[in-house]
């Protein structure tokens, strides 16, 4: 037939062989394969390998921690500051009376009421907390009485 005849004209046990060469080849590299996942995978071995970028990634996730923590920390301190409570309630009676066509469904009155509603108890919460300060302060405390020999603590003793 010609040159391809030699190719065409394998017999089928030399086929085999190529095929099971091949399968083992293959084998061997899935094998490969399935190691180094494990390996990767494994959070022990890669410490082991690469501890400085550990440490670097572990010292960035935990300032990222702690200085998210902070900024919370702070601003939440800085939102209890009475001049912040006022400088925010300006702005919002600012914004009242700047653009009161922003939000049509509750209009000037709707957020006025909102803006004054806020800061009523607000300081009504400050008064009560004052009040019941002042009044737990000057209670008299009085001392417990200490258990004597033949007292007990059960009702039924």
């Amino acid at each position: 037939m010609g040159k391809g005849t030699d190719s065409v004209a394998k017999s089928s046990a030399e086929l085999e062989d190529e095929i099971q060469t091949i399968r083992g080849e293959m084998t061997d590299i899935v094998g490969e394969l399935d190691t180094r996942r494990h390996e990767m995978l494994d959070v022990r071995v890669q410490i082991r390998r690469h501890p400085v970028r550990f440490a670097v990634a572990a010292g960035i996730v935990a300032g990222i921690a702690i200085g998210a923590i902070a900024l919370a920390r702070w601003r939440r301190s800085r939102e209890r500051r009475p001049l912040e409570q006022l400088s925010h309630l300006l702005m919002a009676l600012r914004r009242v009376v700047v653009h009161p066509e922003a939000d049509r469904r509750r209009g000037i009155p709707g957020r006025l009421a909102v803006a004054l509603g806020t800061a009523g108890a607000r300081l009504a919460f400050d008064y009560a907390r004052q009040l019941l300060a002042a009044r737990y302060a000057a209670a008299p405390r009085t001392p417990t009485p200490a258990l004597t020999e033949g007292t007990s603590l059960s009702r039924t003793g």
